[in-house]
């Protein structure tokens, strides 16, 4: 029974020290930042599309201005 909790305990900490030394979590949170960062800049462009599109003709502002 020990030789079958040394061996996972072996491959956790293997598992483990792989992960850290390749990086694993810093790649892995850069690329989830990456995707979110572009999906943000995608909404940003959307808005000011909207915002272009729904411009007022008289160029008043949108809380009527004074």
């Amino acid at each position: 029974m020990a030789s079958i909790l040394d061996s996972i305990g072996k491959l956790v900490h293997g598992t483990a020290t792989s992960l850290i030394d390749n990086q694993v979590t810093d790649k892995l949170a850069d690329a989830i930042n990456t995707a979110v960062k572009s999906g943000f800049d995608v909404i940003k462009d959307s808005l000011k599309v909207v915002q272009d599109v729904t411009k007022p003709a008289d160029d008043t502002p949108p809380n009527g201005g004074p």
